[in-house]
């Protein structure tokens, strides 16, 4: 009986020690708060408040309470590292993984003939052929690690004797959207807007206090397309020159101030006219037939800016794929934008500003054709002569 309670006894005492053995050297930390965490290159260490310190060891992806031994793992290490050109015979065993792992772990005798890509964490300490890729956690090389391609991680930690054939790009992680808030620019999406307001406000006062001038350029634009385009086009480059042209008398010395700002009321008149023609399409298309040239100007032009808009917000925000799309659609409204701003210009100098109507040559010999030619006379109504009026005749003749 007494040997069974020294039995009992010395077996709960081994229980307790190694308990205790086990707490003290692989403790919870679920409370254990850290002052101080440094990231070195012989890996992480941390200070919690009492004082004490621990190290992480990412093959158990915890941390450790105590000093890393780090002797020992160098020197095991390096009693298995061998010359780096003689790797082929080290790592001999080819490990086999998919095209996109959740972790990868590659062993010291083993190898990868493609590109690895993992969601987490990567850890090398053989040779990998091609690239390796993390796309939301950390790769760790070890130094007998060694990678042919590139390695790509939002962490990426490198030992001593650590190998990296190609580049070492550390990325920010795809899933964080703090970064893109941060980096997304509303400039652009000022500027349009203020865009936007000036051109309601002009199309209201061009609408109403200029009715007669928007409707010339509004039928001259429409009816002469090609025409006003490239007449426009080419007064555009003829600006210097006609500029040069004006400074040689006095008066057109004075008259050089006025010379842009008739280009730019031509540019924001046939803006407007634009966005009136495209107005009355969309209404007649929907069967509103509205007459209002306010309100078919307004729809017009908004349209047109919603193009800006898109290009305001793709290109404001920093992310590669937005920018392509932006650069597209920029591409797309510069194209569009230059028929109203090179016909209006052209508009403005067949039309004389809009104060009068613009017709072709040959549509103003047919008119002035038709007018000269004069109404042709009325046939006269001559009475014709009969028997009973000759005879009297001939009776008086006798």
């Amino acid at each position: 009986m007494k040997t069974l309670l020294l039995k009992i006894l010395f077996i709960s005492f081994i229980v307790i020690t190694s308990s205790v053995v086990a707490q003290d050297s692989v403790r919870e930390i679920s409370d254990i708060t850290f002052i101080e965490i440094r990231l070195n290159d012989e890996g992480v260490a941390a200070v919690d408040t009492s004082g004490e310190q621990w190290y992480y060891d990412f093959s158990k992806d915890l941390f450790i309470h105590g000093q890393q031994d780090l002797s020992i793992e160098e020197n095991s290490d390096l009693e298995r590292l061998e010359a780096e050109e003689e790797i082929e015979n080290r790592a001999v065993y080819e490990l086999k993984i998919s095209k996109l792992e959740k972790n990868v772990q590659v062993g010291f005798d083993e190898y990868v003939d493609c590109d690895i890509v993992a969601l987490e964490k990567v850890i090398i300490r053989g040779w990998v052929k091609g690239d390796v890729k993390s796309l939301t956690d950390k790769i760790l090389i070890t130094n007998t690690g060694r990678v042919e391609g590139s390695v790509e991680a939002p962490t990426i930690i490198l030992k001593n004797g650590a190998v990296v054939v190609g580049e070492v790009i550390e990325t920010n992680n795809p899933l964080d959207f703090e970064g893109l808030v941060d980096t997304f620019s509303i400039d652009g999406i000022i500027i349009v807007s203020s865009f936007i307001i000036f051109f309601v406000l002009l199309s209201y006062l061009v609408a109403f206090l200029m009715p007669r001038q928007l409707d010339n350029f509004k039928i001259c634009m429409q009816n002469y397309r090609i025409r006003t385009y490239f007449v426009g086009f080419l007064f555009l480059i003829l600006l210097p020159a006609l500029i040069l042209l004006f400074a040689i008398t006095i008066v057109g010395i004075v008259l050089i101030p006025l010379l842009p700002l008739a280009y730019l009321f031509a540019i924001f008149v046939g803006v407007i006219a634009f966005g009136n023609i495209i107005g009355e399409k969309i209404s007649s298309r929907f069967k509103t037939n509205s007459k209002s040239a306010f309100s078919n100007s307004i729809v017009g032009v908004l349209i047109l800016m919603m193009l800006w808009m898109i290009v305001a917000v793709l290109m404001g925000s920093s992310d590669s794929v937005s920018e392509g799309f932006g650069i597209f659609f920029l591409v797309i409204s510069i194209l569009i934008s230059t028929f109203p701003i090179f016909s209006g210009i052209g508009t403005a100098f067949l039309t004389r500003l809009g104060f009068r109507a613009y017709h072709s040559l040959g549509s103003q010999t047919k008119i002035n054709g038709d007018e000269n030619v004069p109404a042709p006379p009325p046939i006269p109504n001559i009475p014709t002569s009969s028997k009973d009026e000759i005879e009297p005749n001939n009776k008086f003749e006798e």
